[in-house]
């Protein structure tokens, strides 16, 4: 695991649900493959986000940190099909979480928004008008 350790996963799953989770082959244990493949399947959601504000890879921060760590709970259960009501709706509020970032939500020191960020691909300027003086005059 890169981004976070297995103890960060137990702040949010029981060892026993780790074991559920990646242990294909029913040997009792986690499956440290298994694990990886979630954590790298976490990590590259929240780089999909990241990309437009930070540059990648992410350093691992507690905010990057605690968003893999969730992400990763989320993609053990969708790596065994289980699409319980509760990940469901914790991957979405993580999709909406990540959706939102800014320049600044991560907490990456030495990030700094770029001038006119906040608006960042919205153009509200028009080109000027190319029609003649009297166009509208319909009277004519």
């Amino acid at each position: 695991m890169d981004v976070i350790t297995l103890d960060d996963l137990m702040g949010v799953m029981t060892e026993q649900d780790v074991v559920d989770l990646t242990d294909d082959a029913g040997t009792g244990t986690i499956d440290e493959g298994n694990l990886d493949q979630a954590e790298r399947s976490a990590i590259s959601d929240l780089e999909l986000y990241a990309s437009r504000h930070y540059a990648l890879p992410l350093p691992a921060v507690d905010a990057v940190k605690e968003l893999v760590r969730q992400l990763t709970k989320c993609h053990l259960h969708f790596r065994r099909g289980a699409y319980a009501e509760e990940v469901m709706e914790l991957y979405k509020q993580l999709t909406k979480k990540m959706q939102s970032l800014t320049p600044l939500s991560l907490g990456i020191p030495g990030v700094e928004p770029e001038a006119g960020a906040e608006n960042a691909g919205i153009s509200t300027s028009a080109p000027a008008q190319r029609f003649p003086d009297d166009f509208m005059n319909l009277n004519d």
